[in-house]
This record gives C-alpha cells, structure tokens and sequence, in this order.
C-alpha cells in the first residue's frame, strides 16, 4: 500500500528491479510532497531493488510542517484589472531549490526557511516580495509551521514605446 498505517509504517510491493527515490507527504495535514528539492530537508533516499535485495527498509523524515502562501489577488497596478496568468516562483535562499507554479491561494511554503517571493505575468515587471520591481529591494521572509503570509501582488505595466 502507499498510506502509512497509525505508527507510520507502510510497505511498497510489487515493484520490478531498479532504483527508487521514496519521497514522502501528508498536505492534508501541511507537510508538503518532499520529491520537490524546496520542501525537502534532505535529498531524498534511494533504494536499489534487485536479485540480492528483494527488500529494504527506510527511514523518513517529515517536517518542519509547511507554512501557506495565500495571495489573496494579482492585479494591474494602473488599472485594477484582475492578471489570471500570473506565475509565482518561491525560492530557498540557502541553497539552489525553487518552485515555480500558478500565482493562486494556498501554496505551500518551506517553515524556517529563508525564502524569496517572485510573481510574473506576460507584459508586466516582475513583482519581488514584498511589493517592488528592483530584485535589489527584495525581502526575505521566513515562515513558521502553519504560518499563513497572506499578499496582493500588484503588478507594473511594462511602457512599450
């Protein structure tokens, strides 16, 4: 099965030969799917199946539990307008792990972890947390577990001469 049982425990079979990286999550309860380098701790581990290990035993760590980036809207500066195709990228500051995805409520984001915060949208400046256009004046933010940073991106028209 791929769902722990009550001490956490869970057996994967049925595999053929070969190597598997196990990752792990548990969204529902804020721990984000460890296969993404931004949420993961540590790299994942690797396992070899084969004729002369038909079976091994791994160790998984979940945690810290994830803060939410909530944004709340993503909106034309000037004019107000609502910007559907926007995309936010979320950075670790410490080493080189980013995701980037659809700029939409309820994203997760790594607790404890220096992280920066750009938004995109076709013909805008890029949006740098907490609110600037110069990737020089962009903040930091640390989240805690279960932490919620809620923003509104507005977002610059770039002037086409």
């Amino acid at each position: 099965s791929d769902h722990a049982d009550d001490h956490g425990e869970f057996v994967i079979d049925h595999l053929g030969w070969g190597e598997y990286m196990v990752c792990a999550s548990k969204e529902e309860d804020g721990y984000a799917d460890t296969v993404a380098a931004l949420y993961a701790e540590a790299t994942p581990p690797v396992v070899a199946i084969g004729p002369a290990r038909v079976s091994q035993s791994v160790t998984l760590r979940l945690g810290p539990r994830a803060g939410m980036l909530d944004i709340q809207s993503v909106h034309d500066a000037i004019t107000g307008k609502k910007i559907p195709a926007a995309t936010v990228t979320i950075r670790r500051t410490e080493r080189d792990a980013f995701k980037t995805t659809l700029a939409e409520p309820g994203l997760f984001l790594p607790a404890k972890a220096e992280l920066r915060i750009e938004v995109r949208a076709p013909g805008y400046a890029t949006w740098y947390y907490p609110g600037y256009t110069e990737s020089s004046k962009a903040t930091p933010v640390t989240v805690q577990p279960g932490e919620t940073l809620r923003i509104t991106v507005e977002l610059q028209p770039v002037r086409r001469d």
